[in-house]
């Protein structure tokens, strides 16, 4: 419960809400407002502390210092031959590779037509900071056919891209505001239930076969769709 409270405390820093100056509402006043116990108020208050946004006076209150960092450097792309290509300064590691695994649920409005495929989770770093995560998973039809060494220096489009024998027709995303779960907030150093941006993708062949399908996991305080409108 802190942590939720501590995630909402902070989109209001983050939003302006709260102004850098200005002084907070009471662990009395939180308590009430969100209907939680003093002690979970103050854990998540500790929480915003320990991250340098607040700052705790005895007898004056607790005043904003600062408003949460973003650097919306990780820009998700939309067009096809953008996502072939890895981005500068990336570093991959893979989490798992499990063979025979379903689909968590239906991805794209896509809910498989095979009942396993080879589930790859890779972790993506910009330098030292987690940025990505990502669970690829690969159709039958393929799935022997990505070389371990693949797997740490391309992206999943361009292991799909660069088969041979492999023609590809089709490759829609769908992108969605999600919270963190625990796996997830662990992976990418964030707290549990914070905001995250996810992008569902599956990447098709003409006769409508999903070759490729992914659900990628970003950072919200990195990342930023960018489309061209014109």
């Amino acid at each position: 419960m802190y942590l939720q409270l501590s995630a909402v405390l902070r989109s209001r820093i983050s939003s302006g809400e709260w102004q850098v100056g200005q002084r907070i509402p009471t662990v009395q006043d939180l308590s009430k407002a969100y209907g939680v116990a003093g002690m979970t108020s103050r854990q998540a208050l500790g929480i915003l502390e320990e991250e340098g946004l607040i700052e705790r006076f005895r007898a004056k209150g607790t005043f904003v210092l600062r408003r949460p960092e973003r650097n919306l450097w990780c820009a998700v792309k939309t067009d096809f031959s953008r996502l072939l290509n890895l981005r500068p300064g990336v570093e991959i590691e893979v989490l798992g590779d499990r063979r025979d695994v379903g689909l968590p649920y239906d991805l794209c409005g896509y809910n498989g037509d095979e009942a396993a495929y080879r589930h790859v989770q890779r972790l993506h770093r910009h330098g030292e900071t987690p940025y990505l995560v990502t669970d690829v998973y690969l159709s039958s039809a393929i799935a022997g056919q990505i070389d371990v060494s693949e797997l740490t220096t391309k992206t999943a489009v361009r292991m799909v891209y660069d088969m041979d024998g492999v023609e590809l027709s089709d490759a829609k995303q769908v992108v969605f505001v999600d919270r963190a779960d625990f796996a997830i907030s662990q992976a990418l150093g964030v707290h549990l239930d914070d905001p995250i941006m996810r992008v569902d993708r599956v990447v098709s062949t003409p006769d409508k076969k999903a070759l490729m399908i992914c659900v990628l996991h970003y950072r919200a305080d990195g990342a930023c769709v960018e489309m061209s409108v014109l």
